[in-house]
C-alpha cells in the first residue's frame, strides 16, 4: 500500500483498488449534489415537501452512508423493512437504490460502499489481500458499525495468517 498508517475507511479504499478496476472515492459533497439532484429531478412524493429544505440532503445522505455501512443495500434494505413499509419508507428505498445507480454509473464509491463491497468481495472468498501485510493494527474505529465487524470477523477466517488487532485506546 505504501502507508504504514490508514484510516480504516482509506485501507477499505485501498483494498478495493487492488481488486475493482475503477474505483473513486465520493466526497461528501458529491453524495449530497446527487441526492439534492435526485430530490429536485424525480418524484418522490412523501419527499416533495423536503426540496425547500437544504439540511434534509445532508441528513438523507448520513441514512444512506450509515445503512450501507450496516451492511444493507437498496435491494436488502426492502427485504428486511418489507413487513414495516410505509409509503415514506418506500420513497427513502427508491432514493437509496437510485443514489446507488447513480454513484455505480461513475464509479464512485462512498464511505457506506467501501463497506458492503470489501464484504461482498470477502463473502464471495475473491478478495485479493496483499501478501506483504502480515499484521493490521486498528485503534480508536469505535463504535464499529455491523459491516465494519463483518469485514473484521471475514478477514481473520479468511486470512488465518493476518494478525489482526482491535484497539480501543
Amino acid at each position: 500500500f505504501g502507508n504504514n498508517l490508514l484510516t480504516f475507511d482509506r485501507f477499505l479504499l485501498q483494498i478495493l483498488k487492488k481488486n475493482i478496476p475503477r474505483v473513486h472515492r465520493a466526497p461528501s459533497s458529491l453524495c449530497r449534489n446527487i441526492l439534492r439532484s435526485l430530490l429536485i429531478k424525480n418524484n418522490y412524493k412523501t419527499f416533495e415537501h423536503f426540496r425547500d429544505y437544504p439540511g434534509i440532503v445532508s441528513e438523507l445522505a448520513s441514512t444512506l452512508i450509515a445503512l450501507k455501512k450496516n451492511g444493507l443495500t437498496p435491494q436488502s434494505a426492502e427485504l428486511f423493512f418489507q413487513a414495516h413499509i410505509t409509503p415514506e419508507l418506500k420513497s427513502l428505498i427508491q432514493i437509496f437504490s437510485d443514489y446507488q445507480n447513480r454513484l455505480r454509473d461513475i464509479d464512485y464509491y462512498d464511505d457506506g460502499d467501501l463497506v458492503i463491497t470489501t464484504l461482498k468481495l470477502l463473502k464471495e472468498g475473491i478478495l485479493e489481500f496483499p501478501q506483504e501485510i502480515a499484521s493490521i493494527y486498528w485503534d480508536r474505529i469505535f463504535p464499529l458499525t455491523l459491516g465494519e465487524r463483518e469485514i473484521i470477523k471475514e478477514l481473520n477466517r479468511q486470512f488465518p495468517n493476518l494478525n489482526l488487532v482491535v484497539s480501543y485506546s
